[in-house]
């Protein structure tokens, strides 16, 4: 199961630095993760998901991580302003409490 618009085919995993993708056969689409969560829930079938998305599920015993040995690919995030970033104080202090709160999801 993935988003519909996943075009490789597959999921980009890495393991020990080496960066592949790995070939799924869909049975199900959505442009919904808490859908997928929910279908993986149902026993519907294996979901590749963002952590802060089913870290409850797993806490409850709902859903089971897989694949220990593989990561997701890292990808970057972006913060667009169309006033300098620089110049705008909540905002410096609102990126600040992103990834203070982004980084501490993906590490626990």
């Amino acid at each position: 199961m993935d988003h519909y618009d996943n075009r490789h085919g597959g999921w980009w995993l890495q393991n020990e630095g080496e960066r592949f993708l790995q070939p799924i056969q869909l049975t199900h689409t959505t442009n919904s993760s808490l859908a997928l969560r929910q279908m993986a829930i149902a026993g519907l079938g294996v979901v590749y998901l963002p952590s802060f998305t089913v870290r409850s599920a797993i806490k409850q015993g709902e859903l089971i991580r897989i694949l220990l040995n593989y990561e997701p690919q890292s990808l970057p995030m972006y913060a667009v302003s169309l006033q300098p970033w620089r110049q705008q104080t909540k905002l410096i202090f609102l990126l600040e409490w992103l990834k203070e709160v982004l980084q501490g999801a993906i590490l626990s």
